[in-house]
């Protein structure tokens, strides 16, 4: 029977997964008018902190559930898969090859591997106090940007950036949700339309703040100061929060036709990434022009990415590469049974 879902988390999920496509379908193209570098900047302040926050909360039956060691196991076979996949498309178009599944993880992989360090954690940060655990990540994710050996290498730089995010969602008491209202929607709106257009109006006065908001770098190698990257870097989180509890604020609690959606983001996560791939090679990019015509017509292919991706055969698919180990372990029995 299947488990319950709570229709919100997967309402979220849905909004989360559309701005990551969108975001990476804008990424070749931020330069294409004021109002898509606005746009593209918006999203990348906080889309990923939302989406590390909400994975961090749907984590929490973790310790008690069993299959520990698949799940585990399924963040690496998928990791490992999804970048050969990127590999493959790199050298059909360019006859280039590039390993990089050790020692150099940039691209969208980067989350998989993420995801499995995060879980590995979770037993040992079960026992802490959020007021102990949280601070002392924070700090450390100040504090890596120091070190430029802390960087693209296992990912680690993202790894310990984004792990705040992860906790705060681990330690997140859901009943938050049900005290929404609408004087709360009020402000959570004039929120996040502010900081688009403060990104509109002064991007380029904000230009070395957002260098940060990559996390795959250090202060060094972003040519800013250790004083000045620490200071952004508190700064950036604290208003990727506030986007993210006034997202939160927003998201419709009933199921809707997209709600299934959420439920299939890590199927939309890869696919997605592969389409942009192949988009960016063909340079298809040349016929969607600039400005808003430009920016129409990525919201309209990102709308069309994710409704493939989330298709049930292509969701079974990557579901069945995420549980290979089960399903293998299943068959061995099987045939020895």
């Amino acid at each position: 029977m299947k488990a319950h879902r709570d229709p919100y988390w997967d309402n979220l999920k849905f909004v989360l997964i559309f701005l990551v496509v969108l975001g990476h379908f804008l990424m070749p193209a931020p330069s294409k008018g004021q109002f898509t570098r606005a746009l593209y900047y918006w999203i990348y302040i906080f889309h990923m902190q939302a989406f590390v926050f909400v994975s961090g909360y749907t984590s929490k039956n973790y310790v008690r559930k069993k299959g520990k060691q698949e799940k585990l196991t399924g963040f690496l076979v998928t990791f490992v898969f999804f970048t050969i996949c990127i590999e493959i498309i790199e050298f059909i178009f360019t006859q280039g090859v590039r390993p990089r599944i050790l020692y150099k993880v940039t691209g969208a992989p980067w989350y998989m591997l993420a995801m499995f360090f995060w879980y590995l954690l979770i037993p040992f940060v079960s026992r802490i106090r959020p007021a102990i655990s949280i601070p002392v990540a924070i700090l450390a994710a100040v504090v890596c940007g120091m070190f430029p050996e802390c960087g693209s290498f296992l990912s680690m730089s993202r790894v310990i950036v984004f792990f705040p995010a992860f906790l705060a969602g681990y330690y997140f008491d859901g009943a938050w949700i049900k005290k929404i209202n609408r004087k709360s929607r009020f402000f959570s709106w004039a929120v996040l339309i502010a900081c688009f257009f403060v990104l509109f109006f002064w991007r380029d006065a904000v230009s070395d703040f957002l260098k940060i908001i990559y996390a795959k770098s250090s202060y060094d190698a972003l040519d800013i100061s250790d004083m000045t990257g620490c200071i952004y870097r508190l700064l950036w989180y604290g208003i990727s929060a506030l986007m993210t509890f006034s997202l939160m604020n927003i998201i419709p609690k009933k199921r809707l036709l997209i709600t299934y959606v959420g439920e299939r983001t890590l199927s939309i996560y890869i696919v997605h990434r592969l389409i942009r791939d192949v988009f960016k090679y063909l340079d298809l990019y040349r016929y969607l022009g600039s400005g808003i015509r430009m920016l129409a017509l990525c919201v309209l292919i990102s709308c069309v990415v994710v409704y493939v991706a989330s298709v049930t055969p292509i969701f079974n698919f990557v579901n069945s590469i995420f549980r290979f180990n089960t399903i293998f372990r299943r068959n061995s029995q099987a045939v020895r049974g």
